[in-house]
Order: structure tokens, then C-alpha cells, then sequence
């Protein structure tokens, strides 16, 4: 059974953000970065558990506080840490240590373009921002006399890995030679990496152990199991980060809350499946849009990325957009992020694969009506599930230009 949610009447009923805020009635918004799937069978009896037994009061924080460390290993692939704290979320850990990293009108490298939360929150109150590329695609250059100057020239650059909205990632490589220029400058580095548990990436702090710079990420579970609405968080520091840091008081990382909290300590126990669970289906999901997006004749391409619920498509023209309009789809566009490279879309594809291929038939149909084709176009290439079993062989299927259009990629899991 997939993990995700194959109703789109249920969906259309969710009370969450994302489905709350689509363009007309029956639209499929691709559009808020969350997974639209079913609730995991430990997240019901955690939040159950509280409701009907233990209760939603005050809890004790250390529980979760004693297991930070675990987490960081065994969940997110963390090493080479010297301090953890819990928090409510990524981004509040984000704002509590760059606030004490930088003063108040300090200089703060982001990446172009970039999640706007994290843009506000780099500037917040007045600091000044300056800006370096997002990662490259794999195999184009990054522009490290750039990054070089511009970190010279700031007190902590505040990034996004893997990025939002891009979807591109540093490799290991990438990452080591970004904290050596970072040591170099004197600049500390705070990451946001939420999206990481999806990824399949290394974490900037497995490599931070052997560099000087300052390096703190921050993550959280709530991406990976569809929780966002709970508030856990988790702060990672290398030795340096924490010569800096470390005095910070408990209470100056808002504490997780009830269900926040029940919820990551299950998935610690039961939730072990679970993310290559998803991660298989995500696989199979950018293949899929991968081997479509061309059948629409209008150049776009799914820009190489990592694995992950989110992707970049670029469109140098205005027919995307008509196209998505005609079939009712919502993606989120390029302004959404400031300035950046081109102009594009991006893409949440963390969805039922009867959802995704709904809208592969809706944007077909609609470039049907647009070009006024005499025929429907013939659908592509179509491969059994079991095909697809890793990413390697994702990645072979995409090379190949085979799209995956039907897919039982739990038929031999276990419910």
C-alpha cells in the first residue's frame, strides 16, 4: 500500500494550508513543500497516547532533550557534533542562533533565490544581506572566487540544504571546500536543513568535524512524516559553534510541543521503515515528471536534483503558465523567491502517483486545447512498478527517457 493519500475528495477536505489555499474548487496545488500522506499508524498512537493517556499538559522536556543525540545519528545521518539542543522548529532555531552569532546590523550571506521565511529571517532586524548562487546542478561549476569574496565580507551565511526552491544540493566535496573558504573568512555558517531526511544527502555538520568555521544546523522530522502542524526541532554545533554558543541557556530554544515531541520519540522507535518507504515513491514520482515534462513541447526540463518532495522546472516562456491555468494545477513561480537564475516553477511532488498522473492528463489535455491538435497526444512509454526499485535504477529509467506510469511500489512491503 502507498504511503500517501489517494483521495483527492479527502484531500480537498484537509484542513491544511497547502489545500486551503488552492486556485479554484477542484485544483491540485503542488504548491506548500509537505507530503500528503497518510497518517503513519506510530503518529496516530503517540497523538492517541497523549489524548487518552498521558494528556496534553506540561511535559518533561528532557526526554526528548537525553535522545537529541540519537536523533541526529541514527534519523538524520549527523555526525561530528560537540552540542545539541531540542527546539519548536527549524526556523525558529535558525533565528535564535544566528541572533547570536551576528549583531543586530551585521552582514549575512544568503543564497539566490531562496525561501522567502529564511530571506526575512537573515535580515530581521536590519542586518544587511548580501548573495552567493545556490548549488549548482550536478556537474556545473560553482563560482567559488564569488562565494569566496562575498563570505569575506559577512559575519554568517545562512543556507538552505538541500535549497528551497531549487532543489539542488552541495556533495560532499561542495560542502568541505564552502567551510574551508568559510574558515578562511572568518565567517560562522547556520543551515537550515529540513528538507535533509528526504534527501539521501550528507548533513553540513558530517563534515564540519575536521573544518574551523562555526557550523550550526537545524532540522526537524515534520517534512518527512507529514507533521508540520507539530513543532519539534533539533539544533546540531560543531566544537567551534559551540565555543560561541554553547552558553545559551534551554530556554532560549522554545521547548517542541506536546504532540511535536510524542510524535519524534516514536518515530524514533517505530518509524524505522518509514523513510525509504517515501523516499521510494518520491523516487518514482520525479522519474515520472521527469520522462512527462518534455510531452509538452514548450522546453522545459525537471532540473537535476536530489531526491526530495520538491523540484525546479525551468520555463523561459509565458505557456507553462497558461497551461497550468487551463488544467487547474497550482505551482508556486519564481517571484515567489526573489530574483534568481532564469524563471521557472517550483514543483511539490509529494503525492499519490494517481494524483501526479491526474495531472499529467489535465496539462496534456490542456496543451491539447491550446495548440487545437486534431489528436490527442499518445501517452508515454509505460513500465510495470516493479521496475522501480531504487534510485539507481530511477535514475537509469530517467536516462533512458522511460517514464514509470504504473507504479505498485508497495505490492511486497508489508502494511
Amino acid at each position: 500500500m502507498s504511503a500517501f493519500e489517494p483521495s483527492l475528495d479527502r484531500l480537498w477536505e484537509r484542513g491544511s494550508l497547502r489545500w486551503q489555499r488552492r486556485s479554484a474548487p477542484d485544483a491540485v496545488p503542488l504548491t506548500i513543500a509537505e507530503l500528503d500522506v497518510r497518517t503513519p499508524p506510530f503518529v496516530l498512537d503517540a497523538v492517541m497516547g497523549r489524548l487518552t493517556g498521558t494528556g496534553v499538559g506540561y511535559y518533561d522536556p528532557a526526554a526528548l532533550r537525553e535522545r537529541c543525540a540519537e536523533f541526529g545519528e541514527r534519523v538524520f545521518g549527523i555526525t561530528g557534533f560537540a552540542w545539541s539542543r531540542t527546539c519548536s522548529d527549524t526556523l525558529q532555531a535558525c533565528r535564535t542562533v544566528v541572533d547570536a552569532l551576528v549583531a543586530t546590523d551585521g552582514t549575512v550571506v544568503v543564497e539566490e533565490p531562496l525561501y522567502p521565511d529564511l530571506r526575512r529571517l537573515a535580515r530581521y532586524p536590519r542586518r544587511r544581506l548580501l548573495t552567493v548562487p545556490a548549488p549548482p546542478v550536478p556537474g556545473a561549476p560553482a563560482d567559488w572566487e564569488l562565494i569566496a569574496t562575498t563570505l569575506k565580507a559577512a559575519d554568517c551565511a545562512l543556507l538552505c540544504h538541500p535549497h528551497n526552491p531549487l532543489a539542488t544540493a552541495w556533495s560532499a566535496g561542495g560542502i568541505d571546500r564552502f567551510l574551508e573558504l568559510a574558515a578562511r573568512a572568518r565567517c560562522a555558517v547556520v543551515v537550515d536543513e529540513v528538507h535533509l531526511p528526504l534527501s539521501g544527502r550528507p548533513s553540513f555538520m558530517s563534515r564540519a568535524a575536521g573544518h574551523d568555521a562555526p557550523v550550526v544546523v537545524c532540522t526537524s522530522l515534520s517534512k518527512s512524516i507529514g507533521s508540520s502542524g507539530t513543532k519539534t526541532g533539533f539544533a546540531y554545533a560543531n566544537a567551534a559553534a559551540a565555543e560561541r554558543i554553547g552558553g545559551l541557556p534551554d530556554e532560549a530554544f522554545p521547548s517542541p510541543d506536546t504532540f511535536g515531541a510524542a510524535i519524534s520519540l516514536a518515530f524514533l522507535d517505530h518509524g524505522a521503515g518509514w523513510l525509504p518507504r517515501v523516499r521510494a515513491e518520491l523516487d518514482a514520482n520525479r522519474a515520472a515528471l521527469a520522462s512527462f515534462l518534455p510531452e509538452l513541447g514548450i522546453g522545459v526540463a525537471l532540473a537535476p536534483g536530489v531526491t526530495g518532495l520538491i523540484g525546479w522546472i525551468e520555463d523561459e516562456s509565458d505557456h507553462l503558465s497558461r497551461l497550468l491555468s487551463m488544467a487547474r494545477v497550482d505551482l508556486l513561480p519564481a517571484s515567489h523567491y526573489g530574483s534568481g537564475p532564469g524563471s521557472g516553477w517550483r514543483i511539490s511532488y509529494g503525492v499519490h502517483h494517481d494524483i501526479l498522473d491526474l495531472v499529467f492528463d489535465r496539462l496534456r489535455q490542456a496543451r491539447h486545447e491550446d495548440l487545437g491538435a486534431l489528436s490527442e497526444p499518445r501517452p508515454g512509454p509505460r513500465l510495470p512498478g516493479e521496475a522501480i526499485r531504487n534510485v539507481a535504477t530511477v535514475t537509469a529509467l530517467v536516462a533512458r527517457g522511460c517514464a514509470p506510469r504504473e507504479r505498485k511500489l508497495q505490492a511486497e512491503r508489508p502494511e
